[in-house]
């Protein structure tokens, strides 16, 4: 038994309500630096507003609800994003170490946290516990997340 899945063309690209395709509809000139770290043919990267500066949100330009939805164009992209966010958050940011973190469960849109562990990083602030930085912690000026983005991007590997 096989199933067909629709290619992008056919669905509608963006859901309406959902934030992230609401966000992806306006990336038109003049859009801040923290709203695109990157941007590939499939997925946008942006500087998340958290209380880690560094914090990166990756989800793909249409809507996807769950990686079993992905196009085979889209997959073939994750994995060098997944790589070049990392890469980036070390060279840029000195982080030691990355975690990528994936729920979908607020917001259906699928999307990636790629958060930085850094050397200095608090032991009740690591693995799990990282999402404090959301939860309880202010988040880091629009600003700041303008000038870490712009240390990202610098940092992108080719």
């Amino acid at each position: 038994m096989t199933s067909e899945i629709a290619s992008p063309a056919q669905q509608d690209r963006y859901l309406d309500g959902c934030t992230l395709c609401e966000q992806n509809r306006d990336l038109g000139p003049g859009i801040p630096d923290r709203e695109l770290v990157q941007v590939t043919d499939h997925w946008r990267v942006l500087a998340h507003a958290s209380g880690l500066p560094g914090w990166l949100l990756l989800f793909p330009l249409r809507h996807v609800g769950s990686l079993a939805d992905l196009t085979p164009a889209e997959a073939a992209e994750l994995g060098p994003l997944l790589q070049q966010a990392t890469a980036a958050m070390a060279a840029g940011l000195g982080a030691e170490k990355s975690y990528v973190l994936l729920f979908a469960e607020a917001l259906k849109h699928a999307h990636f946290s790629l958060v930085p562990r850094m050397p200095d990083q608090p032991a009740d602030r690591r693995g799990p516990a990282v999402v404090a930085y959301n939860s309880e912690d202010e988040p880091i000026s629009d600003e700041r997340r303008d000038e870490v983005a712009r240390v990202l991007r610098a940092a992108w590997p080719a």
